[in-house]
């Protein structure tokens, strides 16, 4: 059988009307993005870092409410709990505490026993207890460090209230960081000390959130 030319010519062009319209319609459509799972568990680990009593020696390893976790001298961790990520330095101990009868992934409250710490939370309402000053919180990125006689405590970005034992209340919101020194029953103004900017922009794209000071 003789093929007729002009047949074999509408056939491709068939073809090539339908591929050319397959790839136009391809651009049309919508585009979804696909969000990546928040990466749980410890994200950096130097030195000596033990999580209720036990030394952790590997990435990835998961920090749940109510564990006790203690950073040794020249030591430091990173880890994210939910959508909360934490920076703790040398020398810290903090308890992750689960508080009342919620349920979740997530700690509501945190005691800061020594030391210091970087975090950035989500939208959940938490306290944070120091030696010296009860802080309630909520999105917030906050620099706290326990000694002895006194806590430093920056607001990094968000707001916050300080409760003194006595029970003065101070409110506190920022953009861009404001300091306070806690000693004494009294709150004073301080500088922004021993952080910085990438610290906190580094936690939050650890939990998926953009830069806080733009």
């Amino acid at each position: 059988m003789i093929k007729n030319n002009h047949d074999c010519d509408c056939n491709q062009q068939k073809r090539d009307f339908l591929r050319y319209s397959i790839a136009a319609s391809a651009l049309l459509l919508p585009t979804t993005t696909i969000a990546r799972p928040i990466r749980q568990g410890i994200t950096s680990l130097k030195g000596m870092v033990y999580i209720n009593g036990l030394q952790v020696k590997r990435l990835g390893f998961l920090v749940y409410p109510n564990d006790y976790i203690r950073v040794g001298k020249g030591s430091s961790v990173s880890f994210v709990m939910g959508k909360d990520a934490y920076f703790l330095k040398q020398n810290t101990s903090l308890h992750l505490n689960r508080e009342g009868s919620q349920r979740g992934f997530f700690a509501t409250g945190l005691k800061l026993f020594r030391g210091a710490f970087l975090a950035a939370f989500g939208h959940r309402r938490k306290k944070i207890y120091t030696p010296h000053a009860t802080i309630g919180i909520r999105g917030t990125g906050i620099y706290l460090n326990a000694e002895s006689d006194q806590t430093y405590f920056c607001i990094c970005y968000g707001q916050t209230e300080i409760m003194l034992p006595q029970g003065r209340i101070e409110g506190i919101s920022a953009t861009h960081h404001s300091a306070r020194i806690i000693r004494n029953n009294q709150i004073i103004q301080s500088s922004m000390l021993d952080h910085h900017d990438q610290q906190n922009i580094a936690l939050e794209a650890l939990v998926q959130r953009p830069n806080p000071f733009n």
